[in-house]
Protein backbone atom coordinates (compact mmCIF):
# COMPACT_ATOMS: atom_id res chain seq x y z
CA UNK A 1 0.00 0.00 0.00
CA UNK A 2 2.47 2.28 1.17
CA UNK A 3 4.31 1.61 -2.42
CA UNK A 4 1.64 2.41 -4.52
CA UNK A 5 0.60 5.90 -2.46
CA UNK A 6 3.85 7.15 -2.87
CA UNK A 7 3.70 5.74 -7.12
CA UNK A 8 0.63 8.13 -6.82
CA UNK A 9 2.35 11.45 -5.51
CA UNK A 10 1.93 11.21 -2.38
CA UNK A 11 3.01 12.14 1.06
CA UNK A 12 5.33 9.53 2.35
CA UNK A 13 4.28 10.64 5.87
CA UNK A 14 1.15 11.05 5.41
CA UNK A 15 0.37 7.35 3.83
CA UNK A 16 2.70 6.42 6.67
CA UNK A 17 0.49 7.51 9.24
CA UNK A 18 -2.67 6.22 7.55
CA UNK A 19 -1.37 3.02 7.41
CA UNK A 20 -0.30 2.83 11.05
CA UNK A 21 -3.66 4.19 11.78
CA UNK A 22 -5.33 1.81 9.88
CA UNK A 23 -3.27 -1.38 11.30
CA UNK A 24 -4.05 -0.32 14.36
CA UNK A 25 -7.84 0.44 14.31
CA UNK A 26 -8.00 -3.58 12.69
CA UNK A 27 -5.70 -5.19 16.00
CA UNK A 28 -8.09 -2.95 18.26
CA UNK A 29 -11.06 -4.19 16.63
CA UNK A 30 -9.89 -7.98 16.62
CA UNK A 31 -8.66 -7.65 20.31
CA UNK A 32 -12.78 -6.15 20.99
CA UNK A 33 -13.53 -9.15 19.15
CA UNK A 34 -11.72 -11.32 21.08
CA UNK A 35 -12.93 -10.14 24.57
CA UNK A 36 -16.56 -10.11 23.66
CA UNK A 37 -16.11 -13.74 22.64
CA UNK A 38 -14.60 -14.45 25.88
CA UNK A 39 -17.00 -12.36 27.93
CA UNK A 40 -19.43 -14.42 25.91
CA UNK A 41 -18.19 -17.88 26.77
CA UNK A 42 -17.85 -17.41 30.11
CA UNK A 43 -21.57 -16.41 30.35
CA UNK A 44 -22.95 -19.39 28.11
CA UNK A 45 -20.87 -21.58 30.65
CA UNK A 46 -22.72 -19.86 33.67
CA UNK A 47 -26.02 -19.90 32.04
CA UNK A 48 -25.36 -23.68 31.52
CA UNK A 49 -24.61 -24.16 35.18
CA UNK A 50 -27.74 -22.17 36.07
CA UNK A 51 -30.03 -24.00 34.14
CA UNK A 52 -28.57 -27.12 34.70
CA UNK A 53 -28.97 -26.41 38.97
CA UNK A 54 -32.06 -24.65 38.78
CA UNK A 55 -33.95 -27.75 37.01
CA UNK A 56 -32.73 -30.18 39.70
CA UNK A 57 -33.35 -28.83 42.21
CA UNK A 58 -36.68 -28.29 41.10
CA UNK A 59 -36.86 -32.24 39.71
CA UNK A 60 -35.35 -33.32 43.11
CA UNK A 61 -37.90 -31.05 45.22
CA UNK A 62 -40.57 -32.34 43.24
CA UNK A 63 -39.77 -36.13 43.39
CA UNK A 64 -39.38 -36.02 47.24
CA UNK A 65 -42.76 -34.04 47.49
CA UNK A 66 -44.62 -37.01 45.34
CA UNK A 67 -42.79 -39.38 47.44
CA UNK A 68 -44.18 -37.58 50.53
CA UNK A 69 -48.04 -37.39 49.20
CA UNK A 70 -47.42 -41.25 48.72
CA UNK A 71 -46.33 -42.25 52.07
CA UNK A 72 -48.86 -40.59 53.20
CA UNK A 73 -51.77 -42.05 51.64
CA UNK A 74 -55.05 -40.30 50.68
CA UNK A 75 -55.54 -38.37 53.93
CA UNK A 76 -58.23 -36.65 52.96
CA UNK A 77 -60.42 -38.98 51.48
CA UNK A 78 -63.60 -38.89 53.71
CA UNK A 79 -63.74 -35.50 53.42
CA UNK A 80 -66.04 -34.34 50.86
CA UNK A 81 -65.81 -30.66 50.82
CA UNK A 82 -62.27 -30.81 49.47
CA UNK A 83 -61.47 -32.05 46.06
CA UNK A 84 -57.59 -32.49 46.54
CA UNK A 85 -57.23 -35.18 43.79
CA UNK A 86 -57.81 -31.84 41.32
CA UNK A 87 -55.01 -30.08 42.96
CA UNK A 88 -52.27 -32.80 43.46
CA UNK A 89 -52.03 -35.64 41.48
CA UNK A 90 -49.07 -38.27 41.97
CA UNK A 91 -46.81 -39.97 39.36
CA UNK A 92 -45.47 -43.56 40.00
CA UNK A 93 -41.53 -42.83 41.26
CA UNK A 94 -40.63 -44.78 38.26
CA UNK A 95 -41.44 -41.68 36.23
CA UNK A 96 -38.84 -39.28 37.65
CA UNK A 97 -36.10 -41.66 36.48
CA UNK A 98 -37.33 -40.92 32.72
CA UNK A 99 -37.45 -37.54 33.68
CA UNK A 100 -34.19 -37.05 35.03
CA UNK A 101 -32.87 -38.43 31.13
CA UNK A 102 -34.97 -36.38 29.35
CA UNK A 103 -33.89 -33.60 31.28
CA UNK A 104 -30.60 -34.78 30.82
CA UNK A 105 -30.85 -34.67 27.21
CA UNK A 106 -32.58 -31.56 26.69
CA UNK A 107 -29.35 -29.71 28.13
CA UNK A 108 -26.94 -31.96 26.13
CA UNK A 109 -28.61 -30.09 22.55
CA UNK A 110 -28.68 -26.99 24.67
CA UNK A 111 -25.31 -27.28 25.59
CA UNK A 112 -24.33 -28.50 21.60
CA UNK A 113 -25.97 -25.18 20.57
CA UNK A 114 -24.50 -22.94 22.56
CA UNK A 115 -21.11 -24.27 21.26
CA UNK A 116 -22.02 -24.00 17.84
CA UNK A 117 -23.19 -20.47 18.62
CA UNK A 118 -19.55 -19.63 19.98
CA UNK A 119 -18.07 -21.39 16.98
CA UNK A 120 -20.04 -19.15 14.68
CA UNK A 121 -18.63 -15.83 16.91
CA UNK A 122 -15.39 -17.02 16.44
CA UNK A 123 -15.72 -18.13 12.45
CA UNK A 124 -13.66 -21.04 13.30
CA UNK A 125 -13.79 -24.61 12.28
CA UNK A 126 -16.44 -27.23 13.29
CA UNK A 127 -14.41 -28.74 15.59
CA UNK A 128 -13.99 -26.29 17.81
CA UNK A 129 -17.47 -26.90 18.71
CA UNK A 130 -16.39 -29.68 20.74
CA UNK A 131 -14.13 -27.65 22.90
CA UNK A 132 -16.76 -25.93 24.62
CA UNK A 133 -19.50 -28.72 24.09
CA UNK A 134 -17.66 -31.42 26.33
CA UNK A 135 -17.11 -28.90 29.26
CA UNK A 136 -20.59 -27.86 29.09
CA UNK A 137 -21.77 -32.12 29.14
CA UNK A 138 -19.42 -31.94 32.17
CA UNK A 139 -21.16 -28.83 33.92
CA UNK A 140 -24.36 -30.60 33.31
CA UNK A 141 -23.51 -34.49 34.71
CA UNK A 142 -21.73 -32.81 37.35
CA UNK A 143 -24.16 -30.38 38.60
CA UNK A 144 -26.98 -33.13 38.55
CA UNK A 145 -24.73 -35.53 39.85
CA UNK A 146 -24.15 -33.26 42.78
CA UNK A 147 -27.58 -32.07 43.17
CA UNK A 148 -29.00 -35.65 43.29
CA UNK A 149 -26.63 -37.06 45.70
CA UNK A 150 -26.01 -34.36 48.02
CA UNK A 151 -28.65 -32.36 47.92
CA UNK A 152 -31.77 -35.15 47.84
CA UNK A 153 -30.41 -36.99 50.51
CA UNK A 154 -30.95 -33.31 52.71
CA UNK A 155 -34.63 -33.31 51.33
Amino acid sequence: MFREATYAAANPRDVARMITENVRKMRDLRLKKHAIIKSTISLFLGITFGIAFSIYVSLVIAQRLNQIWLEAGQPFENIQQINIGAILTTVPPQVYSNIFLVVFLVLIVHSFLLSLTIKELRGSHFLITFLYFVPMVWIVSVTSFVVTTFLGGYI
